[in-house]
């Protein structure tokens, strides 16, 4: 057990935008990389994604990946929005409960879509300094 407690002290925020279709959830086809731990290891706390256009009903995937191999971790059901002055695009919020998502160096956290639809992710995470 360590002596001094190790904290996520500086703030990192990375953001991708991806849109090809990938009916997988074994971790095959197209996976958008969107964080990757750092040496010491990255914390994060939530991911926030939203549709650029138009959505049908689908799917998003987070995975994560480490030394070629992807594992999945979490499914998101996509709503079919039409966007307009008065209708709001597709938007979620991942937040990983307790003390959030943790990568160790190299591992990555990553994201796919079902249906090819335009999205953003962004990331709020934390990395570990030792």
């Amino acid at each position: 057990m360590a002596l001094d407690p190790n904290f996520a002290v500086k703030p990192r925020s990375e953001g991708v935008s991806f849109s090809t279709g990938n009916t997988s959830s074994t971790g095959t086809g197209t996976i958008q990389t969107l964080i990757t731990g750092a040496a010491d290891g990255t914390l994060v706390f939530r991911v926030r994604i939203t549709a650029t256009a138009n959505t049908t009903a689908g799917m998003l995937r987070l995975f994560i990946a480490a030394s070629g191999s992807y594992r999945l971790i979490e499914e998101i059901n996509v709503d079919a929005l039409t966007k307009s002055a008065t209708v709001k695009g597709f938007h979620t919020i991942k937040t990983f409960e307790g003390t959030g998502l943790i990568l160790e160096y190299l591992q990555s956290l990553a994201v796919s879509t079902h249906n090819a639809e335009a999205f953003t992710a962004i990331t709020e995470a934390g990395d570990f300094t030792l």
